[in-house]
């Protein structure tokens, strides 16, 4: 593995720590920034800050996606870790609600818009780093690296609140909530002094010469069919990994499971999780790509029903592990083949503009299936699921199948 591959998957730890930590600390900050005389008010306002920051992730993708196939990938990417650093590092310094009324959620919005800016951009620019900078043998392992950094942030963070909640829990919501986030901040600043080493890749230095803003557009628009039909294809990964992030919120309100036995065992998975990608990435040596996700996508589709359904008569910590583990490794097949596809087939002078588009607008879409589980029509979605899901899947394939196509003519 080179330098390269080695400081940007470390840098997806803090990204992926920094931003998965603000969501788990759901109940703490709708106590402490939000009026405390309106419970419900409070909640409904922080799900609204927390989505904030995931609408936020296309714009700063788009953004970092223009300028690094302009400017360079580094450049783009050192700053990116510099803005989560400094936004992690600040809410960790807010004053509460208490001490300065209406500005203190004011102040958390703004860092978190600050939060979805750099994240729209980190791992799409990490993985095109990856991509530009191994050899067609280590590729696959190095994009797998990356993505198993994603789980081991994820992983991190619940370890933090499990910390917080175990030797903090009655200073909580006086300081001990600021520990992790100003920690992280600091960590965040030395990766940024790390990441300061990387070195170019080839590819952008020949783009650099010739490419501007107005090129690229017209690239991108040349290639549009490749362009919607990535953004529909990777819409079921997105769309799974969401379900997974807020089915505990389900669970617990339609059946009443404790959420603290959910994230025990999303801990469990994720710990799991770390090792699949590499184990894909091997595997992938024997099997294409696409032909990986196909037979995925069709087992997805003759297990998903069952694979929802067991929750719906007994409820037991045995299945709520086995449901995990499964969704994992989904999970780690789609996330993995799908970002080798995108950067197998996407041309190097707008392959960070064209996949930071793709994967942002999608996630962006897919952020919003969460809202279906609120209110009367909760229990029914609920058992709809699966369907959602296999319909969605059904779209990506065809995009698989429609993107595939466009990139060979390209």
């Amino acid at each position: 593995m080179k330098k390269n591959s080695i400081i940007a998957s470390l840098g997806s730890i803090l990204e992926y720590f920094d931003f998965a930590l603000f969501g788990l600390m759901a109940g703490v900050f709708g106590k402490i920034f939000f009026d405390p005389s309106n419970p419900i008010a409070s909640e409904i306002k922080f799900v609204l800050t927390y989505f904030i920051g995931f609408f936020a992730r296309p714009i700063g993708g788009i953004c970092a996606g223009f300028l690094g196939d302009i400017k360079g990938r580094k450049k783009v990417f050192v700053f990116l870790t510099l803005l989560m650093s400094i936004s992690t590092f600040l809410i960790g310094c807010l004053p509460t609600y208490s001490q300065i009324g209406i500005w203190s959620p004011i102040l958390l919005v703004m860092m978190r818009v600050l939060q979805g800016v750099s994240f729209g951009g980190e791992i799409v620019g990490a993985a095109v780093i990856i991509k530009e900078s191994e050899s067609e043998k280590k590729k696959h392992f190095g994009i797998s690296l990356l993505i198993s950094s994603t789980c081991i942030g994820a992983v991190l963070a619940n370890g933090s609140i499990a910390i917080l909640y175990a030797f903090f829990e009655n200073e909580i919501l006086s300081y001990a909530w600021r520990i992790p986030f100003i920690v992280a901040g600091i960590f965040g600043f030395i990766i940024f002094f790390l990441r300061k080493n990387l070195s170019e890749t080839i590819n952008t230095h020949e783009n650099k010469i010739d490419n501007s803003f107005k090129k690229i557009i017209t690239e991108i628009f040349l290639k549009k069919k490749l362009l919607i039909s990535g953004i529909i294809f990777s819409l079921f990964t997105f769309s799974l990994l969401i379900t997974n992030i807020f089915y505990p919120v389900i669970l617990n309100s339609l059946f009443n499971i404790p959420l603290g036995i959910y994230y025990s065992y999303t801990t469990y998975s994720l710990i799991f999780g770390i090792f699949l990608s590499p184990i894909i990435s091997f595997f992938l040596k024997y099997i294409s790509k696409e032909k990986l996700m196909i037979i995925f996508f069709s087992l997805y589709a003759i297990s998903a029903r069952s694979l929802f359904s067991i929750f719906e008569k007994n409820f037991s910590e045995l299945y709520l592990f086995i449901f995990l583990m499964i969704q994992q490794i989904f999970i780690a097949v789609f996330y993995t083949c799908q970002m080798g596809i995108f950067l197998d087939n996407i041309p190097s002078k707008i392959r960070y503009s064209t996949k930071a588009i793709i994967a942002n607008i999608s996630s962006a879409i897919a952020s919003l299936i969460p809202i279906l589980y609120r209110g009367e029509k909760a229990k029914f979605y609920h058992k709809s699921t699966p369907e959602i899901l296999i319909i969605i899947l059904v779209f990506s394939f065809i995009s698989l199948v429609i993107f595939k196509k466009n990139s060979e003519k390209n």
